[in-house]
């Protein structure tokens, strides 16, 4: 019986979230496609940091200029 059918709203809840989310699912299933989840949580950490540090600034643009400039190469 598929999940879809159940009567709990958690299933159906869950069902929407893979049918949306079901290209991502299937591409990271892809050998040639592997990230190493350390390097995504590195990422993630790094810009979490920015965001707090420009708390109160209101300029998504500016924001991620930030963001961007942080991964540029030190000259």
């Amino acid at each position: 019986m598929p999940a879809s059918w159940s009567r709990l709203k958690p299933f159906h809840q869950s069902v929407k979230m893979i049918e949306r989310h079901g290209d991502s699912i299937v591409s990271y299933c892809n050998s040639s496609n592997k990230v190493s989840p350390g390097l995504v949580e590195g990422i993630n950490n790094k810009v979490c940091v920015i965001q707090r540090r420009a708390y109160g600034i209101k300029d998504r643009e500016y924001l991620k200029l930030k963001i961007l400039s942080s991964f540029l190469p030190e000259l």
